[in-house]
């Protein structure tokens, strides 16, 4: 019996999800596909004069650092959509240290700014150090954690697990990607989460974990924010802790130089 009841607790499914979640935590090295999506967005409004949809495309990788903030480097595709009208910037970015670094691959005319930068590297503060928040992981990300069932994610057999996110894991989960892009979420931030999620209830999830090592292959969810907006997104880990490089690029260059070039 206490054989079957220790099999029983540690399949449990809000065992299986919150161990996942905590060993891409964990993770040394990850790379990642992130896939986000804003409708009704008010900056794709005011520019585009238009109700629009933006979709933020990431591919890349990050490095944890025992001696300095952590690494990023990513592909980045910026698509902008209306009714009739669709924008697409491409480019990189390289986060090592202190410093960002960005390069714009293709613009549309649209933006004379960026077409004049185009394929030069880029050098930027990255932003406030990561000690500016207070955010803490929770003791309980997940409820209502079911097993749906089995599914193939990108040629991996993964197990769909459909979740209740807690806000307080939201908050977590958002201040570890702004963790990831040169800065952390205020207190004010933080606060203004709990209240958007529901007023502090839960945010539907589906997550898939590899049924033998236990890893998270993808997390998807949908926030409703205030203004009738949404916030789709997808995040795809793989290759946990293998070897990447992120290096600072060749000859790159100050946003005052650039410019006056």
């Amino acid at each position: 019996m206490l054989i079957l009841a220790g099999l029983w607790w540690w399949q449990r499914p809000s065992r299986v999800v919150t161990a996942a979640v905590e060993k891409l935590g964990a993770a040394q090295t990850q790379q990642f596909k992130a896939d986000l999506q804003l409708a009704n967005a008010p900056a794709g409004e005011a520019l585009l004069g238009q109700p629009s949809e933006v979709q933020l495309l990431l591919q890349g990788a990050f490095e944890r650092k025992a001696d300095q903030r952590d690494s990023l480097t990513s592909a980045v595709q910026l698509i902008t959509a209306t009714e009739g009208l669709t924008l697409r910037v491409e480019g990189e970015t390289r986060f090592i240290g202190d410093q960002a670094y960005v390069r714009i691959i293709s613009s549309p005319p649209t933006f004379p700014v960026l077409v004049q930068l185009k394929d030069t590297w880029l050098s930027l503060p990255r932003g406030a150090d990561s000690s500016a928040s207070e955010a803490r992981l929770p003791e309980q990300l997940f409820t209502e954690v079911d097993r749906v069932g089995s599914e193939k994610v990108n040629d991996r057999r993964a197990t769909k697990y459909s979740a209740q996110a807690t806000s307080e894991a939201v908050v977590q989960l958002l201040d570890s990607i702004a963790d990831l892009l040169g800065t952390r979420l205020t207190d004010e931030q933080i606060n203004n989460i709990r209240q958007s999620v529901a007023g502090g209830s839960t945010v539907p999830i589906d997550i898939w974990v590899s049924p033998v090592s236990r890893e998270l292959i993808k997390l998807a969810a949908t926030l409703t924010i205030p203004g009738s907006n949404t916030i789709g997104f997808t995040f795809e880990p793989s290759a946990r802790n293998e070897p990447v490089d992120i290096s600072v690029p060749e000859n790159p260059v100050s946003l005052e130089t650039a410019l006056q070039q």
